[in-house]
């Protein structure tokens, strides 16, 4: 050797290229010195993929020739034995002569084409795993002193060090041009969303307000025509009642009437009349639904509600779309049980909840089951509701409540459903709701406190 270890490593180790971030320069560097100081014919480093089923060669010198061939490169899969002795490595390979060289896996396609005959490799590792290996080859049969070895290891922990700067300068690169591009997005995107934002809430309110005028709709539809069959069939009773009589009146005004008669067709004008009163009363409880169910949440005032009687008018107000839906419906409300609460809420959130059980919870249910429950838990009363359909993904549990967020967009749905709910829940009920997945089906849990803060 012509400089003396200790010096050349430290001359070395302080040069810039190492700490650059240029592989090639700092191998070409560490190959350059070698070569001058062991006198060697043949030196090389290359690289592993990440894989470790390609090594590629990233710079050689052979005699006076420095080159980095792109194309230099050996397969795993064509030198198996060789990729597994070289990855499992724990020290120098070395081969002294070309009795032991003709032995290996590369002799008749590397070593022989080349004439090497001897050769040392030393494994460059990398956080603790063979990432390449620094390759000396003689043509001569060539003895390797102990303190050469040496000298090879403490360049391959070099070129580690270079690979580790190399590895810092690619992440260093890489956030400048994500952080470039960051802020190059946050302004843009910041420019749009102040110009979209107060368009945003005002049609995000509006379709709202159209969701809750559409959704009073259908309730006041579905109500109309409940309304209609009671009154038809009053006008129906009415009018054979009036025919009944005017028989009657005929008769007597005849001298035909007998005992018999008028108590026949007395008995028919008295059923006229019962099925008269019993269908305007149906009508008469039907308005007094749509009185309870009908108001605007906010601008209605506080009532005290016996839920045992309130919420199956809720529910018979929803008759059409229930039956429609081929959904059985089961109660467990305390008889006793009375609160004070906005009661135009309450019904316009278990309407909507329904109204969401029959469009999304079911796809081919035969027997399509909803439970409503409701308990006093300490201070609050809880609302639950059960259904037997399909229940929900965690995607859609985790934004149901987004406004347009829906999971039947093609069936017509716009995603404001259970965004009204939440806001009349904690707004106006001043409570919270939650829903989870229950034995397949979804439940819904609404708590509210017992007393209001007015």
């Amino acid at each position: 050797m012509n400089m003396p270890l200790q010096q050349l490593l430290l001359e070395i180790s302080l040069d810039p290229k190492i700490d650059q971030g240029n592989l090639l320069d700092a191998s070409l560097l560490i190959i350059t010195t070698l070569r001058q100081q062991l006198e060697v014919d043949r030196l090389s480093i290359w690289l592993l993929d990440e894989n470790q089923q390609q090594l590629d060669c990233l710079s050689l010198i052979d005699q006076e020739i420095i080159d980095s061939p792109s194309n230099l490169s050996l397969l795993s899969k064509h030198f198996p034995k060789y990729f597994k002795h070289l990855t499992s490595a724990k020290k120098p390979i070395i081969i002294k002569d070309q009795a032991n060289l003709s032995k290996s896996e590369l002799y008749l396609n590397y070593y022989q084409p080349l004439a090497i005959i001897s050769t040392v490799e030393v494994p460059v590792r990398h956080h603790g795993k063979v990432v390449g290996v620094i390759s000396m080859e003689h043509r001569q049969p060539r003895h390797w002193t102990e303190q050469e070895i040496t000298y090879i290891t403490v360049f391959a922990d070099i070129f580690s060090r270079a690979i580790n700067a190399a590895e810092r300068f690619d992440y260093q690169q890489q956030l400048q041009q994500l952080n470039s591009q960051l802020e190059l997005k946050i302004l843009q995107r910041t420019k749009e969303l102040t110009q979209s934002l107060a368009t945003l809430k005002n049609t995000q309110q509006k379709m709202i307000e159209v969701e809750k005028m559409a959704s009073l709709g259908r309730m006041v539809a579905g109500i109309s025509h409940e309304i209609s069959t009671p009154l038809g069939i009053a006008v129906t009773a009415n009018s054979h009642g009036q025919a009944t009589l005017a028989e009657l009146e005929a008769l007597f005004l005849s001298g035909q009437l007998t005992k018999a008669l008028f108590a026949q067709k007395g008995q028919v004008i008295i059923n006229s009349i019962n099925l008269v009163t019993n269908n305007l009363q149906r009508t008469v409880d039907l308005v007094d639904s749509i009185k309870q169910t009908a108001l605007e949440p906010s601008a209605s005032s506080v009532t005290k509600l016996r839920l045992a009687q309130f919420i199956p008018q809720v529910l018979s107000s929803l008759a059409d779309e229930i039956a429609a839906c081929q959904l059985s419906i089961t109660l467990n409300i305390p008889a006793d049980l009375q609160l004070e609460t906005y009661s135009s809420a309450l019904a316009t959130i278990i309407r909507q909840l329904i109204d969401n059980v029959c469009v999304h919870a079911f796809s081919d249910t035969t027997e399509r089951t909803l439970q409503i429950n409701i308990e006093l838990i300490e201070q609050n009363w809880q609302l639950t509701l059960v259904d037997n359909g399909k229940g929900m993904s965690q995607h859609q549990l985790s934004h149901a409540f987004e406004p347009f967020f829906t999971s039947n967009r093609s069936g017509g749905s716009k995603g404001l459903g259970l965004t009204l709910v939440f806001n009349l829940v904690t707004q106006i009920l001043q409570g919270h709701i939650q829903l989870f997945n229950k034995n397949n089906g979804l439940s819904v849990q609404i708590t509210c406190p017992l007393k209001l803060n007015l």
